[in-house]
């Protein structure tokens, strides 16, 4: 695996932990009824963002040079 291809997966479990699990610790949501609701809602935009920065190739790490 190239370092190019490594920094793209790392960049997406960092952004993946932070996305998800930090707004559960802020806003008191890891032990409530509507986590699964806010769990579900946070996966799908997460999900449109890094299939947004996938296809434009909007962070740099995406572009695709060889």
């Amino acid at each position: 695996m190239r370092v190019h291809d490594f920094a793209k997966y790392f960049f997406d479990l960092a952004l993946s932990v932070f996305w998800i699990y930090v707004p559960m610790f802020v806003f008191g949501l890891r032990n409530s009824d509507s986590a699964v609701i806010f769990w579900f809602i946070d996966v799908v935009s997460l999900a449109v963002v890094l299939y947004y920065l996938h296809a434009v190739g909007a962070h740099s790490i995406y572009s695709n040079r060889k």
